[in-house]
C-alpha cells in the first residue's frame, strides 16, 4: 500500500495514462489532503472488465473504512464516471484496484483535488406553488429559487396545511 499527501495530482492505474492496466494487477493507495481540514476528491472515468476488474473507494485511511463504491466494487468496460469525496475526520480516501489474469482495458486517470467543508448557514431558498385549481387530488407545480448546492448541504422540506401554524416533513 502507498500513502500520498496531495491536493493536486492525477492517480493512474499501473499502465499509466498511455496504456492498459496489467493483468493480475492489485494496488492500494491512501490519499491524504495536503491542507488540514480539507477533504480529498477524485474525479474521472474507469474503463475495466465488467464484473472481473474492480475499483473500490473507501472513506478513510484503510480498507476497513466505509466503502463508497457499491458493495463489491465498481467496473465498466464502456466507462463509468467516478466522483468520490471523503467525509471522514482525516479527509482521506483509500483507493483499491484489482484485475484478473486475463482481459484488461484502459483503466483510470483520476484528478485528485481537495475541497473545503461547508460552514455557516446556506441562504434560505424561496419556494412557490401554483395550483391548477383548489380541488383535492389535483396536481400543483412547485418551483424553487435561491438553492445552494455543494458537498454537505441538504434541505429539509416541510409543508403546512394551516397557514403555518403547524408543519410536517
Amino acid at each position: 500500500a502507498i500513502s500520498v499527501t496531495t491536493c493536486s495530482a492525477n492517480l493512474y492505474d499501473d499502465g499509466g495514462p498511455p496504456a492498459n492496466y496489467s493483468t493480475s494487477a492489485s494496488g492500494t493507495v491512501t490519499i491524504y489532503p495536503a491542507t488540514a481540514g480539507q477533504f480529498v476528491n477524485i474525479v474521472g472515468t474507469l474503463f475495466s472488465e465488467t464484473n472481473w476488474d474492480e475499483l473500490f473507494v473507501y472513506d478513510g485511511t484503510s480498507t476497513g473504512a466505509t466503502e463508497l463504491t457499491p458493495s463489491g466494487g465498481i467496473s465498466g468496460g464502456s466507462g463509468v464516471a467516478i466522483d468520490y469525496t471523503a467525509s471522514n475526520v482525516d479527509g482521506a480516501l483509500t483507493v483499491v484496484f484489482t484485475s484478473d489474469g486475463s482481459y484488461n482495458l484502459g483503466g483510470f486517470d483520476f484528478a485528485v483535488s481537495c475541497v473545503s467543508p461547508c460552514s455557516g448557514t446556506p441562504a434560505i431558498p424561496t419556494a412557490s406553488m401554483t395550483l391548477a385549481d383548489n380541488c383535492s387530488g389535483t396536481q400543483a407545480e412547485l418551483s424553487v429559487s435561491g438553492i445552494e448546492s455543494g458537498s454537505g448541504i441538504t434541505y429539509d422540506w416541510e409543508a403546512s396545511t394551516d397557514l403555518g401554524a403547524t408543519w410536517t416533513s
